[in-house]
């Protein structure tokens, strides 16, 4: 089932889909609307026959141009008037720009009324994109609860930006502070120059993920970063600590060894 479009919005979709800017300009003169959105639904993949669950998909000529990487094509119907805030192909407009580094079609974003700056800047954190960092910031963005953390790796990459950390600590010093996630990650993927910098901002040695309980000594340790372990060791990380499922610093979960040197040094710090 599709919502009904017309035949130029259709021609619009289907020509930013494949790039084609001459058939994008072609579909806007002939009446097209730049924020045509196409739904769709189908059947769960799973059980599709019997299922009576369906999984509905959204779309845009410019989330089409977007996903694409048709940069030109995407500043072309912002242009147009594009709703910079259609939620559409699991993002919005502003989200997948500043996750792709778009700096100039951010700026036309903003200008244009996207909403949700917050989002954006996690986008932009999680990517390393400094310079689209600075424009939300300098736009009201506020830190929402992992922005700091995704430029410290969160969540399943070995990924850290030093400078976006850096630059989001001086912005939102009082933020900072109060972060029990980011310190826990850096130390998981063996950041110390961000551990040194989350410390220096006064953000907790001890504090713990709200999900397991975690401390940085414990990541840390569980994955084998000796110099941090000291420099957690140093700031008074305490060894004392138990996550929800019982494990501490020195009994980690059975599929991670900590090794003999991480061993000796907390014990040391212990006695």
């Amino acid at each position: 089932m599709a919502r009904h479009l017309s035949a130029e919005d259709k021609a619009l979709i289907e020509a930013a889909e494949r790039g084609d800017i001459v058939g994008v300009r072609a579909a806007l003169g002939a009446g097209a609307n730049a924020s045509a959105l196409l739904e769709t639904s189908a059947p769960s993949e799973f059980n599709s026959e019997l299922s009576t669950e369906f999984t509905y998909r959204r779309t845009t000529p410019l989330m089409k141009a977007l996903r694409g990487n048709f940069l030109d094509i995407a500043k072309l119907l912002v242009s147009a008037g594009a709703d910079p805030n259609e939620y559409a192909d699991n993002g919005t407009p502003l989200k997948v720009a500043c996750a792709k580094g778009f700096y100039d079609l951010t700026v036309a974003l903003i200008s244009a009324g996207a909403k949700n700056l917050n989002e954006g800047l996690e986008a932009a954190a999680s990517n390393g994109h400094l310079e689209i960092v600075n424009l939300l910031i300098m736009a009201g963005a506020t830190l929402s609860r992992l922005t700091l953390a995704c430029a410290c790796g969160f969540p399943h990459k070995n990924m850290g930006y030093a400078p976006v950390v850096a630059t989001l600590i001086d912005a939102y010093r009082e933020d900072v502070k109060n972060d029990e996630i980011a310190l826990p990650f850096a130390a998981r993927h063996g950041h110390l120059d961000i551990v040194r910098m989350l410390l220096s901002a006064g953000v907790d040695v001890n504090c713990k993920t709200s999900t397991y309980d975690e401390t940085a000594l414990m990541e840390a340790s569980w994955n084998n970063h000796i110099e941090i372990v000291k420099e957690l060791l140093a700031a008074g990380a305490s060894s004392d600590d138990k996550t929800g499922q019982g494990h501490t610093v020195l009994n980690p979960p059975h599929w991670q060894k900590i090794s003999p040197e991480i061993v000796r040094t907390i014990k040391r710090a212990m006695r």
